[in-house]
């Protein structure tokens, strides 16, 4: 399973599995990707740091499986967080997002990433029914 990291103004047009992190450091994603080795299936994952290619956001955005979205950080980017906020695939993560009582929140990055994959058949659940 190839896990491929894509930034602006690539675009992926496989029927792979997507996720759009929005506001994310290298680092913090990084420290996530193990979880997806032991996937039989190709995953993409979009990576929005900045506001300079809006129209490649939204574009990535629509293709998205799922949305995760930094609301530690405040910056340019927060008028493009609260708009990608109203897309059904999305979900906070952060302290600073207690403004958003609609949208479920997420403290821990890979408990996200976990449940995420395993609704969605990309790695196998680590219990025992």
């Amino acid at each position: 399973m190839d896990v491929k990291i894509i930034t602006a103004p690539d675009i992926d047009y496989t029927n792979n599995f997507k996720i759009l992190l929005v506001d994310f450091e290298w680092a913090e994603l990084e420290s996530y990707t193990h979880i997806f080795t032991e996937s039989e299936n190709d995953l993409i994952i979009y990576l929005l740091k900045d506001s300079t290619n809006i129209e490649w956001a939204l574009n990535t955005a629509n293709q998205a499986n799922a949305i995760l979205i930094n609301c530690d950080k405040i910056n340019n980017l927060e008028f493009l967080k609260g708009y990608l906020l109203s897309y059904k695939n999305a979900v906070a993560y952060g302290k600073n997002n207690q403004s958003l009582p609609a949208k479920e929140t997420y403290y821990d990055i890979a408990v996200w990433f976990t449940k995420l994959c395993q609704k969605n058949n990309l790695i196998k659940p680590t219990w025992n029914d």
